[in-house]
């Protein structure tokens, strides 16, 4: 990553300062190498900037992908639809999924571009459509391009800016959460379109990131529950003894997938749905009760910012911790290790625990109380 900032470092300073500066903006990495801080932070916010989005028909985009990639040169040079099998099989196997590429690898064979183009516009429009409208941009220009011709479409985008001609997007401010509406800025004194109603604000009091970065959590207000989770499933999964996490209810998480990353999701359980990041593996969800519910590993979970910097205190910092900090375990009765922490063990799940009048009741032959679930606290 040093080299790649070494290369922008180099090409910044042979840039002219009065002149405007385009670059193509699809997120915080290209490739495997991350966009440095600053300049996506200036990406951003630079004043009298703005996000602008081409919007063309998807028949005229698979024609300009064949004459790009398909044109009777291309197919002359040795090895170049070899290499496009490799680009399919090594750089899309874990976004597209076996059967699809498979099908794409076909389609190559059978010289179909046209097909195989429509294939990956498929995948990828997904993720172009995802971050237009989580794009933290502070102001976005929407340009209707009815013709492939690049001078007709460059001089739309010229006249649009002129204009500050630009439709309402939601997007989410990258310092807190917050999900709002931005419109275009570009063009002195121009006319405002018409203001769309405003989201509800979110701000984020916890957030984190999967290990390589590319999927991101942001959280607002306290969990519902946070847990030790000692069942098998979760055992096997995360490779430890048990595993943490804090329950939300769904519209309390907003989670932010980087363009051309992805989950990896899997069905565990009735009603349970666990999600990994597709790149680097690291768990970053479940969700439950068909998504009316989001468990989050703890470990995701490492900016407690929220809270303390609205309140300005120290007694929120000190609240906000004691938030995540676990409250009981659960399946306890499939332990493969005691744990002694003083905190309630349930035999099974909390809430069919919950169905049992107290802690005392009848116990049956391997001391769980019948009635609670709940392991005898000589055993905590």
């Amino acid at each position: 990553n040093e080299t790649y900032e070494n290369v922008i470092a180099l090409a910044v300073r042979r840039l002219n300062a009065q002149r405007p500066l385009w670059l193509e903006h699809e997120g915080s990495h290209v490739g495997k190498v991350l966009v440095p801080f600053g300049v996506h932070t200036w990406v951003r916010s630079a004043p009298g900037g703005c996000f602008v989005v081409l919007n063309m028909s998807r028949q005229l985009r698979v024609r300009r992908l064949v004459q790009d990639y398909c044109n009777e040169e291309n197919l002359q040079g040795e090895g170049w639809v070899d290499g496009l099998k490799v680009c399919i099989e090594c750089g899309l196997a874990k976004k597209l999924g076996g059967p699809r590429v498979k099908e794409a690898l076909q389609l190559l064979d059978e010289q179909k571009w046209a097909e195989v183009a429509d294939m990956m516009l498929s995948y990828y429009d997904k993720l172009y459509t995802r971050w237009v409208s989580e794009s933290q941009s502070l102001s976005k220009v929407m340009v209707d391009c009815p013709i492939e011709d690049a001078a007709n479409n460059a001089a739309l985008v010229l006249e649009a800016l002129a204009k500050g001609d630009g439709r309402l997007v939601p997007s989410i401010d990258s310092g807190t959460g917050n999900r709002s509406r931005s419109k275009a800025q570009a063009g002195a004194g121009a006319e405002e379109p018409q203001q769309e109603a405003e989201l509800p604000e979110f701000k984020a009091d916890f957030s984190g990131a999967c290990f390589c970065g590319e999927v991101k959590v942001a959280c607002a207000g306290e969990p519902r529950s946070v847990s030790y989770c000692h069942c098998s499933i979760c055992r096997r999964l995360s490779g430890a003894p048990f595993s943490c996490q804090a329950l939300f209810s769904a519209e309390q998480v907003v989670l932010e997938v980087e363009p051309g990353s992805g989950l990896q999701s899997v069905r565990t359980s009735k009603g349970v749905e666990r999600s990994r990041c597709a790149s680097c593996l690291s768990p970053v969800q479940a969700t439950l009760f068909g998504g009316k519910l989001v468990a989050l590993p703890l470990g995701l979970l490492t900016d407690w910012r929220g809270s303390a910097q609205t309140e300005g205190s120290e007694d929120a910092a000190a609240k906000a911790k004691d938030a995540l900090r676990p409250r009981h375990h659960l399946y306890y009765g499939s332990r493969v290790m005691d744990v002694r922490d003083g905190l309630p063990k349930f035999e099974g799940a909390y809430m069919a625990a919950k169905v049992g009048t107290g802690k005392g009741g009848p116990k049956g032959s391997d001391g769980i109380s019948q009635k609670t679930g709940m392991v005898p606290e000589t055993e905590w």
